[in-house]
């Protein structure tokens, strides 16, 4: 007789259950509403929890959610390009659940790239004379804004320089260019010095390298001008400028 008591409060108990969990509802949502991505893009995960179809858009092509669109909860994958510019960026990531339109949006931000122009080559010593056709020499830049080359006056004559188009497209920075440079024979006794500058277009920070051409090394450049002595012979520090 106990058993047979207890066999409706089992079934009972199971069947509350069983409706309970039926009632259960998956609230609309994101587990994220900002996505701060650096210069360089990248991809983050962005949790989507819903009951029904949704769908996720943006205005921004820099920005990619995949999949776009979906039922109930899912892990969506969003792809950052990497910066253009040096200046920030912000964009929208709106998911809307489509039984109910209720949105949800997700603020991004992108930082701009840092300015850089690196030079390898520091110093460079040439002969007084060579060769037509071998009175060059490559350097070899790595920067992320495009940039000028300035040839001291004082040696235009004998320094002239052939510098490619710096494209900023997407991709991977900083890009590398390299400059050639081609340079006249000496035929005078005295050596020549050219301090060339590499400076960005947008003049933020300028950076120089020496050419020599001389018989025999050149005296040392501390007698210079105080300007000039204020660069170090082997690699002249940056001068730098705040953006205007």
């Amino acid at each position: 007789m106990k058993i047979t008591n207890y066999i409706p409060v089992i079934l009972c108990s199971i069947a509350l259950c069983g409706c309970s969990d039926a009632a259960k509802t998956v609230g609309f949502g994101t587990d994220s509403d900002a996505i701060e991505a650096p210069a360089t893009g990248g991809t983050h995960t962005v949790r989507v929890s819903a009951e029904k179809e949704w769908v996720a858009t943006t205005d921004e092509p820099w920005i990619t959610v995949s999949p776009a669109n979906g039922r109930g909860t899912t892990e969506c994958r969003v792809l950052i390009d990497s910066a253009l510019t040096d200046q920030p960026r912000s964009g929208v990531i709106r998911i809307m659940e489509q039984n109910t339109w209720v949105k949800k949006e997700i603020a991004v931000s992108q930082k701009g790239f840092d300015y850089l122009i690196g030079i390898d080559d520091k110093e460079v010593t040439v002969a007084n004379y060579a060769a037509y056709g071998t009175r060059h020499f490559d350097v070899k830049i790595k920067t992320n804004v495009d940039f000028d080359v300035k040839v001291p006056e004082s040696a235009e004559n004998w320094l002239k320089f052939e510098k490619p188009a710096v494209e900023f497209d997407r991709g991977i920075r900083p890009r590398e260019v390299t400059v050639r440079f081609n340079w006249n024979i000496n035929s005078q006794p005295n050596p020549r010095i050219a301090d060339v500058t590499f400076a960005s277009k947008k003049e933020v920070d300028s950076y120089a390298t020496t050419i020599w051409s001389s018989r025999k090394r050149p005296p040392n450049r501390s007698r210079r001008t105080p300007a000039a002595a204020t660069r170090s012979p082997c690699w002249p520090s940056p001068a730098r400028s705040k953006p205007t």
